[in-house]
């Protein structure tokens, strides 16, 4: 597990258990995901909430991603307060749980679930060079 010159030392966040992770690379993507005008209020309402857990690991290209899980996650709290009124009826928990697996698929492709938040590798923002005549007018105001 990692000798000389490999960059991979035991005490190193690559390095995890005996297993050796592969280094962040750049995250393809640009921009920010962009709500849809025409989605309903109770959707639009969970695009935002899940618009805040996404921020840094989803992009523009995401948007129908990030749309189609607050509309999952929408449609299975909907589902919820029908099983309580309801719980015995098969169509409607059968529903429920194919609405739960795709919810729960797209929360681990996005490194929402605990498990796919050991394997997700979003790169560090790097330092800026700081030039050092702006540093020593910081310093000295």
């Amino acid at each position: 597990m990692g000798g000389p010159g490999s960059g991979t030392q035991p005490d190193s966040p690559t390095h995890r258990g005996g297993r050796t992770k592969k280094a962040a690379v750049a995250v393809c993507g640009n921009g920010v995901p962009i709500k849809p005008d025409d989605i309903p209020t109770e959707v639009a309402a969970i695009w935002d909430r899940v618009f805040d857990l996404l921020s840094g690991v989803a992009f523009e290209q995401d948007s129908d991603a990030v749309e189609e899980l607050a509309d999952l996650l929408w449609r299975q709290s909907e589902h919820r307060k029908a099983l309580r009124e309801r719980p015995l009826d098969i169509d409607l928990n059968k529903q429920s749980l194919a609405i739960g697996r795709a919810v729960n698929t797209l929360l681990f492709q996005f490194g929402l679930t605990p498990r796919s938040r050991q394997v997700l590798l979003v790169p560090k923002e790097e330092a800026k060079e700081v030039d050092p005549f702006d540093a020593l007018q910081a310093e000295y105001g």
